[in-house]
């Protein structure tokens, strides 16, 4: 049994991080999910006995601890969503049309999502004409309340095979 837990443990675990990663609807969606998780592994592992139904103390002190942060997480993704509404976030202004045109560095491989770092801050970021190096210099096409639609920096290019 306890190896069940822990792997329900995991499981949402990855759920909210993975959550947590792409905005606030996902935020509140794997907090929704976890939750239901939970519920689920309560209901599959408690076991009965004469009648009565008998819960490990550890599946309880998992889901305790999940349940808390299902909670957390909906209310952070509900509080992101409302920023986001009135145009800010908890780090300022959130006028993303400003980041389209601008160039940035691309932190991580981008094939086809990924992330970079556009006037000094790190951004979700998609490709949209394929696979992008770590590294590589971008430009920012398009911009929504999620992430940013790159491409290769054509300047870049070109400063690349100008000869000195």
């Amino acid at each position: 049994m306890t190896i069940f837990i822990i792997s329900f443990i995991a499981l949402t675990v990855i759920v909210l991080l993975i959550g947590f990663h792409f905005g606030p609807h996902s935020t509140i969606a794997s907090g929704l999910l976890s939750a239901t998780l939970a519920v689920i592994a309560i209901v599959l592992l408690a076991t009965q006995k004469n009648g009565t139904v008998k819960i490990h103390s550890l599946l309880l002190i998992a889901s305790g601890l999940i349940s808390f942060a299902s909670i957390a997480s909906i209310a952070l993704g509900s509080r992101g969503l409302k920023q986001a509404a009135k145009g800010f976030s908890m780090g300022g202004d959130r006028n993303l049309s400003k980041l389209i045109g601008k160039t940035g560095t691309a932190t991580s491989a981008i094939d086809p999502l990924g992330t970079v770092s556009v006037a000094g801050e790190s951004w979700s970021a998609e490709s949209v004409s394929g696979p992008i190096p770590k590294g590589s210099q971008i430009y920012v096409q398009e911009a929504d309340q999620i992430h940013l639609k790159v491409d290769f920096d054509p300047l870049s290019t070109l400063k690349r095979r100008e000869p000195n």
